[in-house]
């Protein structure tokens, strides 16, 4: 039995609709497309300034942080100083050499004052430093180290201090 040609062209007629949209659709998408890569250009020129400013914000969002902590961690110093001694022949003056005197001023409580006061401690050598004044010296007052030994490794105070310490062990320097 045939279809009636009615019904047949209600069939290719509703293919063709079918095939059609889809076209539509992806055409759409096309000039979608089109139109993004058009504006592609100025999109990228804002979000790239959009980003420096998003970066210089993070930035300094990081070294605020950064300035608390060490703020909250190294708040009770106010200064140390090291003073450089050697013997009095003179006749060797390399950082092995010489004596260090290293003076410390942080806040301290006074039990008779019943209250936090600046007070000075003093030590003989890197070494006998507590931790804190250690972390204080290398963190925060580097431009402290003596150039004697800031001469081992020059801008770099942690390197030109495992040079020392090294050398301290060993007996003798090694450039």
């Amino acid at each position: 039995m045939t279809k009636p040609k009615t019904q047949l062209d209600a069939e290719l007629l509703t293919t063709l609709v079918e095939e059609l949209r889809d076209r539509l659709k992806q055409a759409e998408a096309d000039v979608a497309l089109l139109q993004r890569l058009k504006d592609a250009e100025a999109t990228a020129l804002k979000v790239r300034a959009d980003l420096a400013v998003a970066m210089t914000s993070l930035a300094e969002a990081m070294a605020d942080k950064l300035s608390a902590e060490r703020k909250g961690r190294y708040g009770n110093f106010k200064d140390i100083r090291v003073d450089v001694g050697f013997d009095k022949s003179g006749l060797s003056q390399s950082a092995l050499a010489a004596s260090y005197t290293i003076t410390v001023t942080r806040m301290t409580y006074d039990y008779g004052m019943h209250e936090s006061v600046w007070a000075e401690s003093v030590s003989t050598s890197f070494d006998a430093l507590p931790a804190d004044a250690w972390g204080y010296l290398m963190e925060v007052r580097p431009d402290a180290i003596p150039n004697l030994i800031q001469n081992l490794a020059p801008g770099d105070p942690p390197e030109a201090m495992r040079l020392y310490f090294q050398g301290m062990k060993r007996g003798y320097l090694t450039a």
